[in-house]
């Protein structure tokens, strides 16, 4: 099942004080990033990548079902800091075919 998957962490949370950012950044930003890049390498992500400039995260996922897609994305250090939304993706040739159902039945109608 394919899905695409939008997160952006909740800058909110990043501590303002230098050690205290540091530290975020070590122990849960890069190891975040550094899951997804890890995920590229197996292709499980088939696409995407970070907003240039931006803090959002936006890639194309590859996974068995809902829970699987669930249980990567829980598994992220900086989860628990981010707004992520997901949203299933249909096929192209699926959408074509029927589409194209629809038309034939249409045509029907009209004669």
């Amino acid at each position: 099942m394919l899905f695409m998957v939008m997160s952006e962490f909740d800058l909110s949370h990043i501590p303002t004080d230098p050690k205290q950012m540091a530290a975020f950044a070590e122990l849960v930003l890069i190891p975040s990033l550094e899951m997804i890049q890890k995920w590229e390498e197996e292709g499980l992500i088939l696409a995407g990548g970070i907003r240039a400039g931006g803090h959002e995260c936006v890639y194309i996922v590859d996974v068995a079902s809902n829970e699987q897609l669930s249980d990567y994305l829980q598994s992220m250090p900086g989860w628990t800091f981010s707004h992520i939304e997901t949203a299933p993706l249909e096929n192209t040739e699926h959408r074509i075919n029927k589409m194209k159902g629809r038309l034939e039945r249409l045509k029907a109608l009209v004669g």
